[in-house]
């Protein structure tokens, strides 16, 4: 009991009955948060594991291309020191001045994460009726983020094909 007092930054005097019962948050309790939350009946709830991965490597797949392409070319003031790198589900895009986007894959969700420098974390889920990835709080897609947020930043319309499924 000392110890987690410690832990939660409580002195020795506090009393169990300080210690709020949902002060630490259980994998479960944020996996039934995560699904909740979403705003399309359309999501794919029981998504298996492999349709999963297949649709979330087409978007990783797609989305590395096309960044690597646009930071190759080099038309917009950061290329120099910007960089894609694509790890074990993990893409890193740092911009420079701009900040860095993390997206990546959440298996246990069935969800795909984007961490913007610009809107700040998102969470996107499989619409199967609308074929793309929606954002659980606002439904946006993901594409439709990507191109409003890197657009300016590229100088010109990105347009990042995410390579749906047929």
């Amino acid at each position: 009991m000392f110890t987690r007092r410690l832990l939660l930054g409580l002195s020795t005097r506090a009393t169990r009955a300080s210690i709020p019962n949902k002060s630490i948050y259980k994998p479960t309790d944020l996996r039934s948060y995560a699904q909740q939350t979403s705003t399309s009946s359309n999501a794919v709830d029981n998504m298996d594991m492999h349709t999963f991965h297949k649709l979330s490597d087409k978007v990783f797949d797609s989305l590395t291309e096309a960044l690597e392409s646009e930071l190759e070319e080099g038309a917009f003031d950061v290329a120099e020191t910007s960089e894609v790198d694509y790890s074990s589900g993990v893409l890193t895009l740092s911009l420079d001045k701009y900040g860095t986007y993390v997206i990546n894959k959440q298996p246990p969700t069935r969800q795909i994460w984007v961490s913007s420098p610009f809107s700040g974390p998102r969470r996107y889920e499989y619409d199967i009726k609308l074929n793309t990835w929606l954002d659980v709080r606002d439904g946006s897609s993901l594409n439709q983020m990507l191109d409003e947020e890197l657009s300016p930043i590229f100088n010109k319309q990105l347009e990042v094909g995410l390579g749906w499924m047929e």
